[in-house]
């Protein structure tokens, strides 16, 4: 059975989103966690 190029572009387009959304939400904990450290620090 033939997956559609389509189908395959798509779903390699969902997984780069679902890594970006990922490392957004790991860059953003860290910012999170860094700057209530800062503030707890003064």
């Amino acid at each position: 059975m033939r997956v559609p190029q389509r189908l395959f572009y798509a779903q390699k387009m969902a997984v780069k989103h679902g890594l970006s959304i990922t490392r957004m939400l790991i860059l953003r904990f860290f910012w999170t966690a860094w700057t209530f450290g800062m503030a707890k620090q003064e």
